[in-house]
């Protein structure tokens, strides 16, 4: 994370600036999508039967 935030400084680099596109697609959008299923099936469908929303 820390390398991160120092190459965030450099992103006007635009091959600095590519590989952080690049492992931001790696290392967190999956991590999201999984967040959301995860917030749709279990969450929601929770509140739903509850008949809370």
């Amino acid at each position: 994370m820390l390398a991160s935030r120092n190459e965030a400084s450099h992103s006007f680099n635009e091959e600095v600036a590519l590989n952080l596109i690049v492992q931001i697609q790696k290392n967190f959008i999956g991590l999201f999508e999984e967040l959301k299923r995860d917030l749709e099936e279990k969450w929601l469908d929770d509140c739903n039967s509850k008949g809370t929303m």
